[in-house]
């Protein structure tokens, strides 16, 4: 074999020079070691990017560089093997980087009897390596032919930072803690390896590399500025305008929130809480916090994280006038990474992306902007994942500040996990350096879940409140609503929809969207009727969240008469003067109050109605309500009996009834404590260290959903069902540009049972022509023409398949 060794070709370019192996081992090492000097482990991510490919010096693999017939082996667990070797369990972390940089993590070893793990470990890669069979696997069998191949490319290992520790991975860490600090390195490892082969493909195998260029740095001083010329241009003067005491109040409200803000950003870095009374500005008065924090602290980014799209839709785009070019600003200072952020392609292949588009979707793969904007989907099911690509990006939130908004949305049975993983984040004596601010009107007491926590973190979950007295805000915002408590009392859905048609505007919120669609039924030829759930594509809703705006105007009075779902109530910035909401769990009840007499506004107060319909034989609530319920209606008739009338007290603006909610939720429920079926497993693979179990059991959204692209703009959906179902050749990319195209158009449903009626109105959508799917492994569909999608309704199945 030729003494030079490869580590990559391009395969539609035969011409193009190979890529040395030893420059990607070099550079791999360089990126990786300066991913990871941000949380404190450069040594270790220089080692991990020496080493990653070390199974690449093999005959085996050099043969198939040049014949793509030859099988692929595994070439990553030799290089797992020599840093066992040589670093025992120092090496441990980036030993399971390096065996998961292309399979993804496994696990984390533990010792037996008085072996250690590591050498466990390293004995389990050698009893592989003599098993004729088992050694087939790899694409070489001895390790000391590698190891003589790197070292005769001029490579020599350096000695490990901490070499005097004596602490062992899994005796220390067998925890959420551990877990992280393994996902951080290998996100060090990857983006480095990814970035490397990505300027080489490029480059087209040409010298220089062309690698991708970095990301904007935040200036936390000159952002500082510039919200504060937004503030006082926006927001102080719009105030000013308005004169009455009430429009006063609010306006308090906001500015002593934000004064409080910039107090706490003097604190020490770690994990705060910020509870205020929805309307007082929280999504300014958090930048205000970070841009101040960041500062001081010399902190890289601001991530914000949201638990739905319509809520970072409505922030990117205070955000994006805040910092926009006209103000300085490079266009990619903010980035959106969440489902909806399409990517700008041409009609050629990727590498012919139009430049920005190309940037943005480059700087997408790895967080490489000052301020991110995304989901909770997104950013915790990443940090709990295994998957390389998904972890890449997880090294970029090292000296960050995380906004985490509406944290009341997080589902209970996750919750814990949760807290454990992001207290490792915010450690102020941990390597990442960041400060986590868990935000919403309607703060949970997650703080009762303390001893929990330390179960999987020894920090447990301590943070410090950044508003020192909330019960002074919540008291200054009492007077916008009253609140009727009337579930008691179970009404018809027909006396409902009479009920609405005394009021011009109103809105109802409604537990189930079979609910919401036999209300409309009710109300139709009402003026004013519009509908908002999740049986509209996202781009429906989005243009009826616009409709809704325009008609809100306090001066006219425009007819509107709304009926939603939940998907109106967290963070979501609509305000009526009438909110009728049907029994649901306390949190749920206080962020629909907050969409009644918003801002304060109104001449009149507004009023909130706490209804229930009468029981039609089905379930009255979607999955995961009914112990919230359960505990709300105990909670109720506790309270009752100690103040009687509830109409005359005010429970949404007292954080502290909440408080005792909350608590007396998680008492009742035996939530966050482990012990139940739907938390045992995950926290056991978080004790167990399995990466994998975790990745599969941490999910925010089930993953028995379909979606169904809709013909909500008839011709976007006839083109994109033709293009998807055309023989026409594919470029490379086709398939995930698509994807981002017909994100706005689709409706995500439960999956349906083999032989549901739903499947007679849905068609799969076939993205491989070489393979057909069996139809329950199928996870995106289009509607037939046998189904309608209504302009008010969404998707309009019959009422039997519509829960």
């Amino acid at each position: 074999m030729d003494s030079t060794y490869f580590a990559h070709t391009i395969k539609d370019n035969p011409n193009a020079e190979w890529q040395p192996l030893k420059e990607h081992l070099s550079s791999v090492a360089h990126l990786a070691k300066k991913n990871a000097e941000a949380f404190g482990e450069g040594n270790l991510g220089e080692i991990a990017g020496l080493v990653h490919d070390l199974g690449k010096y093999a005959d085996q693999f050099q043969i198939r560089l040049h014949d793509s017939n030859v099988k692929g082996r595994d070439h990553s667990t030799a290089g797992a093997a020599l840093i066992l070797q040589c670093y025992k369990h120092l090496g441990e972390k980036a030993a399971l980087a390096v065996e998961g940089h292309h399979i993804g993590l496994k696990q984390i070893r533990e010792g037996v009897g008085n072996r250690p793990a590591w050498r466990e470990w390293l004995q389990e890669i050698a009893d592989d390596l003599q098993d004729p069979q088992r050694q087939k696997r790899y694409t070489e069998a001895h390790l000391n032919v590698l190891m003589k191949r790197f070292q005769s490319d001029g490579f020599i290992l350096p000695p490990r930072a901490d070499a005097n520790d004596a602490r062992l991975l899994h005796d220390i860490y067998a925890s959420a803690s551990a877990m992280l600090d393994v996902r951080m390195l290998l996100s060090a490892l990857v983006d480095a390896d990814y970035t490397d082969t990505e300027a080489y493909c490029d480059s087209q195998g040409n010298l220089p590399r062309h690698f991708r260029p970095a990301g904007p740095e935040l200036i936390p001083q000159e952002c500082q500025r510039q919200l504060k010329d937004y503030i006082e241009n926006n927001i102080s003067k719009n105030s000013i305008s308005t004169s009455s005491s009430s429009a006063a109040e609010m306006q308090f409200v906001r500015t002593l929130l934000r004064q409080q803000c910039l107090k706490a950003a003097d604190e020490p870095r770690g994990l705060f809480t910020l509870t205020a009374p929805t309307g007082s500005g929280k999504t300014l008065a958090m930048l205000t916090f970070a841009l101040e924090h960041a500062a001081k602290h010399g902190l890289r980014r601001i991530v914000l994280v949201m638990p739905y799209l319509n809520i970072i839709e409505q922030t990117a785009k205070v955000y994006s006038t805040i910092f926009d070019s006209e103000n300085g600003f490079p266009k990619e200072f903010i980035l959106e990474d969440h489902s909806l952020a399409r990517q700008k392609c041409s009609n050629q292949d990727e590498d012919s992306i139009e430049e920005t588009g190309k940037f943005e979707r480059l700087l997408s793969d790895n967080w490489d902007a000052p301020i991110i904007l995304t989901t909770n989907v997104k950013l915790l099911e990443s940090l709990m994942s295994n998957r390389p690509q998904q972890c890449r990006k997880l090294h970029r939130l090292a000296k960050s500040v995380i906004l985490f908004d509406e944290v009341q949305t997080l589902p209970p049975k996750l919750v814990v996990p949760t807290l454990a993983t992001i207290s490792r984040l915010a450690d102020p004596l941990g390597p990442f350096g960041c400060s986590v601010v868990f935000s919403t009107a309607t703060q949970p007491a997650f703080g009762h879940l303390h001893k929990h926590v330390c179960e999987l973190n020894v920090n447990g979950w301590q943070p410090t409140e950044i508003v020192k007295n909330p019960e002074k805000m919540f008291i200054k915002t009492s007077k916008r609503a009253i609140v009727h408590w009337q579930h008691d009392s179970p009404i018809e859905l027909s006396e409902l929809a009479d009920r609405m048609k005394a009021y011009a505007q109103v809105l109802c919120i409604v537990n189930l969207k079979r609910h919401a669609i036999a209300l409309i039924k009710e109300l139709k030829g009402t003026d004013g009727l519009l509908h908002l759930s999740t049986n509209m594509c996202p781009a429906h809703r989005k243009k009826t969240l616009e409709t809704i705006h325009e008609r809100l105007n306090l001066q006219k009075d425009t007819p509107i008469r709304l009926i939603a779902t939940q998907c109106v109530e967290a963070g979501v910035d609509i305000d009526f003067p009438v909110v009728y909401r049907a029994l649901a769990p306390l949190d749920s009840l206080a962020q629909a109050a907050g969409r009644c007499n918003r801002h304060n506004l109104r001449k009149q107060k507004g009023s909130v109605f706490i209804f229930r319909f009468k029981s039609d034989g089905k379930s009255e609530y979607p999955p995961g309500y009914k112990e919230g319920v359960q505990a709300t209606e105990i909670f109720l008739n506790a309270l009752k009996s100690e103040v009687g009338d509830l109409d005359q007290y005010d429970l949404f603006n007292n954080p502290a009834a909440l408080q005792r909610y909350y608590k007396m939720f998680y008492d009742l429920t035996s939530r966050g404590s482990g012990s139940r079926d739907d938390e045992l497993h995950l926290w056991n693979a978080i004790r167990e260290g399995d990466f994998n179990k975790v990745a599969d059991l941490y999910r925010l959204i089930d993953q028995t959903n379909i979606n169904i692209l809709v013909p909500y703009h008839k011709a976007e959906f006839d083109r994109l069902v033709a293009e998807i179902f055309s023989d026409q050749p594919r470029n490379f990319g086709f398939v995930r540009q698509w994807i981002s195209e017909v994100r706005p158009y689709t409706v995500s449903l439960f999956r349906p049972k083999r032989n549901d009626l739903m499947r007679a109105f849905i068609a799969p959508i076939p993205f491989s022509r070489y393979r057909t799917n069996p139809e329950e492994e199928v996870d995106w569909f289009h509607l037939l023409p046998s189904a309608k999608y209504d302009d008010l309704l969404g998707l309009d199945f019959p009422d039997s398949l519509i829960y």
